[in-house]
């Protein structure tokens, strides 16, 4: 199933991709969009929330605040796809 390319000194190389259904491939895609947008908007907030204090209180409030919000909704988004995926997944190996 795995081929290994170590004579070319490259890393081992993966089956292709055999997925035939075209549903699963789509909430595949909407899984890894969605996670990269929440990992994102964590950094995001990360970044905000470690930076040293050397801009005006009120505007870093108002920065978190607003971050907070657009983290959330990535995060709603993020569930919602996952369980779509996950749910699909489980009842297509039923």
């Amino acid at each position: 199933m795995f081929r290994n390319s170590r004579q070319g000194g490259g890393r081992p190389l993966a089956a292709p991709n055999l997925s035939t259904d075209p549903q699963r491939d789509r909430l595949r895609d909407e899984f890894r969009r969605a996670f990269s947008e929440y990992t994102r908007q964590g950094a995001v907030m990360r970044e905000l929330l470690l930076s040293p204090d050397s801009v005006d209180e009120t505007e870093r409030i108002e920065a978190v605040h607003s971050q907070q919000i657009r983290l959330s909704e990535a995060q709603r988004n993020y569930e919602d796809v996952r369980q779509r995926y996950v749910s699909y997944v489980l009842d297509e190996s039923k």
